[in-house]
Protein backbone atom coordinates (compact mmCIF):
# COMPACT_ATOMS: atom_id res chain seq x y z
CA UNK A 1 0.00 0.00 0.00
CA UNK A 2 1.31 3.43 -0.92
CA UNK A 3 1.30 5.87 1.98
CA UNK A 4 -0.35 9.19 1.34
CA UNK A 5 1.79 12.29 1.16
CA UNK A 6 0.63 15.12 3.40
CA UNK A 7 -1.25 17.76 1.48
CA UNK A 8 -0.90 20.31 4.22
CA UNK A 9 1.98 22.78 4.37
CA UNK A 10 2.67 25.05 7.32
CA UNK A 11 4.57 28.21 6.43
CA UNK A 12 6.38 30.06 9.21
CA UNK A 13 6.84 33.65 8.12
CA UNK A 14 8.25 36.90 9.37
CA UNK A 15 9.01 40.27 7.85
CA UNK A 16 8.01 43.90 8.02
CA UNK A 17 5.05 44.11 5.60
CA UNK A 18 2.00 42.16 6.70
CA UNK A 19 0.48 42.01 3.22
CA UNK A 20 3.37 40.13 1.53
CA UNK A 21 2.99 36.72 3.22
CA UNK A 22 -0.80 36.95 3.02
CA UNK A 23 -0.56 37.64 -0.73
CA UNK A 24 1.79 34.75 -1.41
CA UNK A 25 -0.27 32.33 0.71
CA UNK A 26 -3.38 33.38 -1.25
CA UNK A 27 -1.51 32.77 -4.51
CA UNK A 28 -0.34 29.32 -3.35
CA UNK A 29 -3.89 28.45 -2.25
CA UNK A 30 -5.21 29.43 -5.69
CA UNK A 31 -2.48 27.59 -7.60
CA UNK A 32 -2.40 24.48 -5.39
CA UNK A 33 -6.07 23.72 -4.66
CA UNK A 34 -5.31 20.15 -3.52
CA UNK A 35 -3.10 21.49 -0.71
CA UNK A 36 -3.92 23.27 2.50
CA UNK A 37 -1.51 26.15 3.07
CA UNK A 38 -1.39 27.23 6.71
CA UNK A 39 0.32 30.56 7.21
CA UNK A 40 1.80 31.29 10.61
CA UNK A 41 2.95 34.85 10.06
CA UNK A 42 4.63 36.98 12.69
CA UNK A 43 4.75 40.40 11.08
CA UNK A 44 6.98 43.20 12.39
CA UNK A 45 4.36 45.60 11.04
CA UNK A 46 2.35 46.97 13.96
CA UNK A 47 0.12 49.22 11.85
CA UNK A 48 -1.38 47.14 9.05
CA UNK A 49 -1.09 43.64 10.44
CA UNK A 50 -4.55 43.94 12.01
CA UNK A 51 -6.04 44.15 8.50
CA UNK A 52 -4.71 40.66 7.78
CA UNK A 53 -4.89 39.12 11.25
CA UNK A 54 -1.12 38.62 11.34
CA UNK A 55 -0.12 40.81 14.28
CA UNK A 56 2.27 38.77 16.36
CA UNK A 57 1.32 38.63 19.99
CA UNK A 58 3.85 35.84 20.41
CA UNK A 59 6.68 37.31 22.48
CA UNK A 60 9.16 35.03 20.70
CA UNK A 61 8.68 37.23 17.61
CA UNK A 62 7.23 40.54 18.84
CA UNK A 63 10.57 41.76 20.24
CA UNK A 64 12.04 41.72 16.72
CA UNK A 65 9.57 44.36 15.54
CA UNK A 66 10.37 46.50 18.56
CA UNK A 67 14.08 46.13 17.83
CA UNK A 68 13.61 47.00 14.15
CA UNK A 69 11.51 50.10 14.88
CA UNK A 70 13.88 51.28 17.61
CA UNK A 71 17.24 50.76 15.91
CA UNK A 72 18.92 53.00 13.35
CA UNK A 73 21.72 51.55 11.26
CA UNK A 74 24.02 53.38 8.88
CA UNK A 75 23.88 52.22 5.28
CA UNK A 76 26.87 51.99 2.96
CA UNK A 77 25.66 55.24 1.36
CA UNK A 78 25.77 57.05 4.71
CA UNK A 79 22.01 57.13 5.27
CA UNK A 80 20.39 56.04 8.51
CA UNK A 81 17.48 53.61 8.32
CA UNK A 82 15.57 51.42 10.73
CA UNK A 83 17.25 48.05 10.85
CA UNK A 84 18.80 45.21 12.78
CA UNK A 85 22.12 45.52 14.59
CA UNK A 86 24.12 42.32 15.00
CA UNK A 87 21.69 40.25 12.98
CA UNK A 88 23.72 37.08 13.56
CA UNK A 89 23.19 37.38 17.32
CA UNK A 90 19.50 38.22 16.80
CA UNK A 91 19.13 35.10 14.62
CA UNK A 92 20.61 32.95 17.38
CA UNK A 93 18.30 34.51 19.95
CA UNK A 94 15.26 33.95 17.70
CA UNK A 95 16.28 30.34 17.09
CA UNK A 96 16.64 29.65 20.82
CA UNK A 97 13.18 31.10 21.47
CA UNK A 98 11.32 29.51 18.55
CA UNK A 99 12.54 25.92 18.94
CA UNK A 100 11.48 25.65 22.60
CA UNK A 101 8.65 23.32 23.55
CA UNK A 102 6.97 20.33 21.93
CA UNK A 103 4.55 22.50 19.91
CA UNK A 104 7.03 25.21 18.98
CA UNK A 105 6.59 27.24 15.79
CA UNK A 106 9.74 25.58 14.44
CA UNK A 107 8.35 22.08 15.00
CA UNK A 108 5.12 22.98 13.15
CA UNK A 109 6.88 24.55 10.16
CA UNK A 110 7.39 22.78 6.85
CA UNK A 111 8.86 25.83 5.13
CA UNK A 112 10.11 29.28 6.14
CA UNK A 113 9.13 32.49 4.36
CA UNK A 114 10.90 35.80 4.74
CA UNK A 115 9.82 39.06 3.17
CA UNK A 116 10.83 42.70 3.27
CA UNK A 117 13.44 43.78 4.26
CA UNK A 118 15.46 41.08 2.45
CA UNK A 119 18.20 41.04 5.08
CA UNK A 120 15.61 39.84 7.58
CA UNK A 121 15.97 36.43 5.88
CA UNK A 122 19.23 36.14 7.81
CA UNK A 123 17.11 35.71 10.94
CA UNK A 124 16.08 32.26 9.69
CA UNK A 125 19.58 30.97 8.84
CA UNK A 126 19.96 28.88 12.03
CA UNK A 127 16.67 27.14 11.15
CA UNK A 128 17.98 26.32 7.68
CA UNK A 129 21.40 25.19 8.88
CA UNK A 130 20.35 23.19 11.95
CA UNK A 131 16.83 21.99 11.17
CA UNK A 132 17.10 21.70 7.39
CA UNK A 133 13.98 23.80 6.81
CA UNK A 134 13.71 25.30 3.32
CA UNK A 135 13.69 29.10 3.17
CA UNK A 136 11.85 31.12 0.54
CA UNK A 137 12.22 34.86 0.09
CA UNK A 138 9.44 37.04 -1.32
CA UNK A 139 10.29 40.68 -1.95
CA UNK A 140 7.80 43.07 -3.45
CA UNK A 141 7.39 46.76 -3.34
Amino acid sequence: EISKISKSVTVLSTGHHASYPVAIAAMWNAMLPDYTIRLEDHSFDNRYCSLYGTCSSDGRFAWLGEHLRGTLVRTCGGLYLKGFKDIEQLAEQLFDLVVQGPDSPASRADVLLCTHPPYSCRLFMPFVERLGLPLLGFFGG
